[in-house]
């Protein structure tokens, strides 16, 4: 899965577009235009390291790794309850590496403007 993907399964679970998903309101035939406006996705994971000596595990550290996307303007296509296409807004990313709650690396890309659109096929679901 992309980031851009991933990031567009994580808008699938936003309150906002539940309603969307309802094939009573909105026809699974027609298309819809979403514009989310300013907002934040947040991921976080734990990538684990192992140190070993002489092939002896001694230790193993592990860290947490979180990924602050945020998005201005960006444009969803929806139809027959699923996100079909992510449209061009523009977006940075923050990124923090922390070893329990000590902040050991903290970065933020400068704000990039998507070009074109990104289609989806078949699309990814709501709910």
């Amino acid at each position: 899965m992309t980031p851009l993907e991933l990031i567009a399964s994580a808008w699938c679970k936003a309150r906002e577009l539940q309603k969307y998903a309802d094939p009573a309101k909105y026809p699974p035939d027609q298309s819809l235009v979403v514009h989310l406006g300013e907002h934040k996705v947040v991921w976080s994971g734990h990538p684990e390291l192992e140190i070993r000596f002489n092939e002896v595990p001694l230790r193993t550290l592990r860290f947490t790794l979180e990924l602050v996307a945020k998005f201005k303007s960006a444009a969803l296509t929806l139809r027959g309850g699923a996100i079909r296409a992510i449209a061009p807004g523009s977006c940075s990313v923050q990124v923090v590496l922390k070893y329990g709650e000590v902040k050991l690396k903290e970065e933020e890309t400068p704000e990039v403007r998507f070009p074109g659109r990104l289609d989806l096929g078949k699309g990814l679901p709501i709910g």
